[in-house]
């Protein structure tokens, strides 16, 4: 049985140089946020790691200072 698996969070947000760009933030923040949801599991064979990243392309990106970040 798998046990503790880490959980990441992202979103699509608008960088300093007022791009797109991808940036880990909060779980309280994740959640507060309404979009598109993908998700992506890494194993231990691929990269080292057990985690499962969940990203979100909220409906209007926010800014990156805007968001609560990890």
């Amino acid at each position: 049985m798998i046990k503790d698996i880490n959980v990441r969070f992202f979103s699509y947000c608008i960088n300093e140089a007022v791009e797109p760009d991808i940036c880990e933030i909060t779980e309280s923040e994740f959640k507060e946020l309404e979009g598109i949801i993908t998700y992506e599991r890494h194993t231990v064979r691929e990269n080292g790691c057990r985690q499962v990243c969940l990203t979100i392309e909220p409906n209007g990106y926010p800014y990156f200072d805007d968001l609560e970040r990890v």
